[in-house]
């Protein structure tokens, strides 16, 4: 049967990223996205300039109106807030369907390189804090590993493995069972890589790790969030979905490069929606999983 995956996060006119990302790779690994919009911006904020509209206000009838019409999400994927407030309402719309309990998953984005996204705070980063300790599953990069753990952000901190995983311990006691922590800096025999550190509750630490294609661009957060989410929803297993989202994610980067599309304008990632449906119908499900 379908699943039913509601998805919260800003939407963008402009620059791939967040909503405008999920909804085409969760609808391609076949899931019906439902919709609820934190905010709509004109373009993502690593622009210069943008505009925006706040709907933090719109955020409750809007869940109550669903909850008159039965909406029964499977699944509640929340990405970035731009406020404390927002945090709240949405810890509410998870609680709202307690009694379904529905697969939680937490993309906490609101950093990157050790500082915090324009315009968030302290409190913005509290309210994340409680989103993710009711989460079954969260996907922070590792400047919002460190926000989420309260402790200093260190360029020297991905030479140390067990620091690391002690931070993905630490992450782990807030609440969620599985913690991956993504874009991690890496030097191996004198390659440039990047990590996925997999913290499960029912298996050792593991490490997923592909070669630096180009430097970050905009939006490839959510586009290893979304495929991640989509994979482990068709029953693969966390590691195989992780390890399906840093490949497309390197693939996209790739593509980029080929399309000399412009930075601010994220990965071409539509040009490869075909190539991801192939990998995950090919994927055979987990037995052990629940959903």
């Amino acid at each position: 049967m379908q699943k039913k995956i509601a998805l919260i996060n800003d939407l963008s006119g402009f620059g791939r990223c967040s909503l405008s990302v999920w909804l085409p790779i969760l609808s391609v690994l076949k899931h019906e996205c439902l919709l609820m919009p934190t905010a709509l911006l004109s373009n993502h904020t690593a622009y210069p300039e943008y505009w925006l509209r706040d709907l933090t206000q719109d955020l409750d009838p809007w869940m109550d109106q669903w909850k008159k019409l039965h909406v029964n999400p499977d699944v509640i994927l929340s990405g970035y807030i731009s406020n404390a407030q927002q945090g709240e309402k949405i810890l509410r719309f998870q609680n709202l369907f307690a009694d379904i309990s529905p697969l939680i998953i937490v993309d906490p984005a609101m950093a990157d390189d050790g500082a915090l996204y324009p315009g968030l705070n302290e409190n913005t980063v509290a309210a994340m804090r409680k989103l993710c300790s009711n989460a079954k599953l969260i996907l922070p990069n590792l400047s919002e590993a460190c926000l989420l753990a309260d402790i200093s952000f260190s360029d020297s901190l991905p030479e140390d493995p067990d620091a690391l995983i002690a931070l993905g311990k630490q992450l782990q006691n807030l609440g969620p069972d599985q913690v991956v922590i993504t874009g991690i800096p890496l030097i191996r025999e004198s390659k440039k890589m990047v990590g996925c550190l997999v913290i499960d509750q029912n298996q050792a630490p593991l490490w997923i790790l592909s070669e630096k294609i180009a430097a970050p661009r905009p939006g490839t957060g959510d586009v290893f969030s979304a495929v991640t989410a989509g994979c482990i929803i068709n029953d693969i297993s966390l590691v195989e979905s992780v390890q399906i989202a840093a490949d497309f994610v390197c693939a996209c980067l790739k593509k980029s490069e080929e399309e000399k599309t412009p930075p601010f304008e994220g990965v071409p990632f539509e040009l490869l929606l075909g190539d991801l449906f192939t990998v995950t119908t090919e994927k055979e499900p987990d037995e052990n999983l629940s959903r």
